[in-house]
């Protein structure tokens, strides 16, 4: 194209406004711009909740965070705020209890348990306690890291626990039992 044909492209006029029409345009934007600034102040007012939260009180701010970012996002700061990001004797809260081994992932609706509980294992302060294997209870340590948490102890072999999560709930538990 030549600089004449470029210069003899117009652009389509556009269509002339009534003040009326210029009103519902300068509103509309007003009501845009407004919106993103109200969404900006929630966000960081969202930010400043959970920045006071985790001084003030770490076991809420954990539990909303778990709710409103998912299990995945929760763990590091659990591991963070409970020390369990080194080996301790302490049992990480949701890890705690007795669990049911099954080859193959049981799936039952939420707050159902098994009707048995078959080659149970039990987490607990300092011990993984295994009814089917002798009765068994084996020292451990506990540590949160990269998505699951590591068992060691003087009498076991190191074990890594996978976490299996969808949202904020924790589904089931992916590991070779101990001893």
């Amino acid at each position: 194209m030549t600089r004449t044909a470029i210069a003899k492209l117009k652009l389509p006029a556009l269509p002339r406004l009534l003040p009326q029409q210029w009103a519902a345009v300068v509103a509309v934007v007003v009501a845009i711009v407004g919106y993103f600034v109200a969404l900006h102040a929630l966000e960081t007012r969202t930010a400043d909740y959970f920045l006071r939260m985790r001084t003030e009180n770490p076991a809420i701010y954990l539990e909303q965070l778990r709710e409103s970012q998912g299990f995945a996002d929760f763990l590091p700061e659990y591991a963070t705020l409970t020390g369990l990001d080194d080996f301790k004797a302490d049992t990480p809260s949701f890890l705690l209890g007795r669990w049911t081994m099954q080859k193959a992932p049981l799936r039952l609706p939420p707050g159902m348990v098994p009707e048995q509980c078959s080659d149970p294992i039990t987490f607990d302060y300092g011990l993984v306690l295994m009814a089917e294997a002798g009765g068994s209870a084996l020292s451990a340590r506990y540590r949160v890291s990269d998505g699951g948490v590591d068992l060691t102890g003087p009498t076991m072999k190191d074990t890594r626990i996978t976490l299996v999560s969808f949202g904020s709930l924790l589904d089931h538990l992916e590991f070779t039992p101990p001893g």
